[in-house]
């Protein structure tokens, strides 16, 4: 999903590799850090500290995966560096992707391993979902 943000800062994690790093960016007043990954050079230029840029994020699951099918809350709560906790409400499902509204609408990739794809069936529009991962670029 697009997200017109800020970015603070722009961190290359030079100490792994060339295409890796985080930001940190502001949006809609949420301060998140992000995981980037640039194949080049030229896309490392278009990530500038203190600068407005329209963004593709998504949200990846890599931890806790809870259905709420009664209580609705609405949260983005950094566990660690990158990675977060976050929640609200399902309101589209397409495949292994869920967009959901939370402080602001949120595509999520489940990211399942095959012997968890039954999970997916058990989604519904309206449940609230509690996820662990990563805002990645």
């Amino acid at each position: 999903m697009v997200y017109s943000c800020y970015i603070n800062k722009v961190s290359r994690w030079h100490n792994l590799n060339d295409y890796e790093g985080q930001i940190n960016a502001i949006i809609y007043g949420v301060n998140l850090f992000c995981h980037v990954f640039c194949s080049n050079e030229e896309e490392w230029g278009n990530l500038n500290a203190n600068t407005h840029v329209d963004i593709d994020i998504t949200f990846e699951r890599n931890g806790l995966f809870v259905i709420n099918k009664t209580q609705s809350v609405h949260m983005i709560e950094n566990i660690d560096g990158i990675k977060y906790r976050i929640s609200g409400k399902v309101i589209k499902i397409e495949n292994e992707t869920i967009l959901i509204s939370s402080i602001f609408l949120i595509e999520v990739d489940l990211d399942l391993p095959f012997w968890e794809e039954d999970i997916r069936s058990q989604i519904k529009i309206g449940d609230t979902l509690e996820v662990e991962g990563i805002f990645k670029i």
